[in-house]
């Protein structure tokens, strides 16, 4: 499946192509997309996608995941179940997957920030257990991973590797090159997604290691720096 660049108020994002649905809306910026801790970003940008509000959590590289009906607003965590319309779920992420997840059938969204620790803590998995008590089903969920770092550039020592394969298999997750160690996230992230039973599963296959002058990358030095992922359920009423 395809992507491609979209503009809006002279920011870009990433969305897949021939995908899209009147129940909602969703992007992968890129680090010239919105800074949501400014007010007047935050206010072009709820006008831009005709929204009412954000959300946006302290991330801590765990497995807390809240859902979202009716005003919550959670601070810590780093997935987000969303129920209530015309609301934003934002996960912002320089390297490390943002996974958003749609069922049109309920309707309802989530958006997921995996980085090694939440990927070893399976919260895809437990984000996808907690949607289907909900009452969805993930045959009718379509999931699409964001920019992030590609396994040619997530270079790790052996004992994070060796935690990883325990966990994984080595199979496609890790792998050796040139005395040094890599560990695909995308992969380990893709077989919870399909072993949890979700058929369609697309992805904005760009490293933003590798495209350091569109995203920013942790692993090129930009610490304190995140792009955003949004998602949000349309109020068709």
């Amino acid at each position: 499946m395809s992507y491609s660049l979209y503009k809006v108020r002279g920011w870009s994002y990433y969305a897949i192509d021939g995908e899209s649905s009147n129940l909602f809306t969703y992007g992968f910026f890129t680090k010239k997309g919105p800074d949501l801790k400014r007010d007047e970003d935050k206010k072009t940008f709820l006008e831009a996608f005709s929204l009412n509000r954000v959300v946006m959590m302290r991330q801590e590289h765990g497995d807390s995941i809240h859902v979202v009906r009716n005003g919550e607003n959670p601070v810590y965590g780093d997935a987000l179940i969303i129920l209530e319309k015309n609301t934003a779920a934002i996960v912002r992420s320089a390297d490390c997957l943002p996974i958003i997840l749609m069922d049109p059938a309920s309707p309802l969204a989530a958006i997921i920030h995996a980085g090694y620790k939440g990927t070893l803590k399976r919260i895809t998995e437990k984000t996808l257990a907690l949607i289907e008590s909900l009452g969805s089903k993930p045959s009718q969920i379509q999931a699409i991973i964001g920019p992030s770092i590609c396994k040619c550039c997530y270079n790790v020592g052996e004992d994070l590797a060796f935690i990883f394969e325990k966990e994984f298999g080595r199979e496609g997750i890790v792998t050796f090159k040139n005395g040094k160690t890599y560990i695909d996230l995308r992969e380990a992230n893709i077989s919870m997604l399909a072993n949890s039973g979700v058929r369609k599963i697309h992805s904005v296959d760009i490293c933003t290691s590798c495209h350091n002058d569109i995203f920013f990358s942790y692993r090129k030095g930009d610490k304190s720096k995140r792009q955003i992922s949004f998602v949000a359920v349309r109020d068709l009423g």
